[in-house]
């Protein structure tokens, strides 16, 4: 199996959605009112307090990895792909998702109305937010470089406002979702130009690890009682940075298992896309059809069914349309568009040789 890609990056994008997808399924289980264990709680807090801004970071890593966006053509034409790439994703699977939740209203755990899904172009739903801030980001800090050309004056802007953000709540969730996430990105660009073999450091990474033990430990128990803004902003980015790490390493020590193990992250992080816009379809549908048709309420078998068919069922999913190029339209849409391109090019009839 061939990656194009760093494959840390696959298998940490890999262990990072494993862990956001076990927790949709214990949130779940406490908004359908089944189980609600003290564990969930811990388990949310420490997966919150690093995947997302994770995900920010290797964004940002693999952004550092293209060509510099020097020119506003060069802009122009990227963030047209990024707009298609992420916004044909977002309002797809968002209007599927939403669908689905209408339809079966009475079974699930919440409903969506026709106003939320009117807002979707200033106000996403469900996970789908992720996609809706990183196009945001990409089509913002592409134009910060072009116009300062200063990658030290953007990344103090940029914490600037991650430290601001808690003061300057504004409620219009693109400019509050960047001040808070575009942060996150730009370190993991400032991570492959500046250190990366930070993450194939092992040593390093056991060192950030044990912080992040200590933080998380320390927060869980004591967050409650800071109140103060400023200080919680220094430890939520902390936990983000040090976790993230902590991700990279426990990843690196599945990885070097065996490989069986290192394989399965693999296959998982190829399809981690997928398993991002679709695993919430599946783990609800097993869940209503044991406890509402079947009356079963087993837990350690709700959270096998579910653990299996959120992460399976989009990597089927996945397989298929990578079979079948329309499909991959709604996951990669450039990628088909693209292909299809390259194949009406070599279909095309030769007219020198006639």
């Amino acid at each position: 199996m061939e990656y194009s890609r760093e494959e840390w990056i696959i298998r940490t994008k890999a262990f990072a959605i494993l862990l956001v997808v076990t927790v949709h399924m214990f949130r779940g289980f406490i908004s359908a009112n089944m189980y609600n264990y003290s564990s969930f709680k811990y388990i949310d807090f420490t997966v919150d307090s690093f995947a997302m801004p994770l995900f920010f970071i290797l964004s940002g890593y693999l952004y550092a990895k293209t060509k510099q966006i020097d020119s506003f053509s060069k802009y122009k034409k990227i963030s047209f792909n990024n707009i298609l790439n992420l916004g044909i994703p977002y309002f797809v699977f968002t209007l599927v998702q939403s669908t689905i939740n209408i339809i079966l209203s009475s079974k699930t755990n919440g409903t969506v109305s026709i106003i939320n899904l009117l807002r979707i172009p200033i106000v996403p739903l469900f996970q789908f937010w992720f996609l809706y801030t990183l196009l945001i980001i990409f089509l913002i800090i592409p134009l910060l470089e072009i116009l300062l050309k200063n990658k030290y004056i953007i990344l103090s802007i940029l914490i600037i406002l991650k430290f601001a953000s808690p003061y300057l709540v504004t409620n219009i969730f693109l400019i509050d979702s960047f001040c808070d996430y575009a942060f996150y990105f730009y370190i993991g660009k400032m991570l492959y130009l500046k250190n990366k073999t930070l993450v194939t450091n092992n040593l390093a990474l056991a060192l950030f690890s044990l912080i992040y033990i200590f933080l998380n430990i320390l927060a869980y128990t004591k967050f409650i009682y800071i109140h103060n803004k400023f200080i919680s902003s220094i430890l939520e980015i902390a936990l983000s940075l040090t976790g993230s790490l902590f991700a990279i390493f426990v990843t690196s020590l599945l990885s070097t298992i065996n490989n069986f193990i290192r394989n399965i992250l693999n296959i998982i992080g190829k399809y981690s896309f997928h398993i991002y816009l679709l695993h919430v379809i599946p783990m609800a549908g097993i869940r209503i059809v044991l406890s509402k048709i079947f009356k079963i309420d087993n837990f350690a078998l709700h959270t096998a069914l579910g653990l299996i068919l959120g992460v399976s069922i989009p990597i089927i999913a996945g397989y298929i349309a990578y079979k079948i190029n329309i499909l991959n339209f709604f996951f990669y849409p450039t990628k088909y568009i693209y292909k299809t391109k390259e194949s009406s090019i070599k279909t095309m009839p030769n007219i020198n040789s006639q």
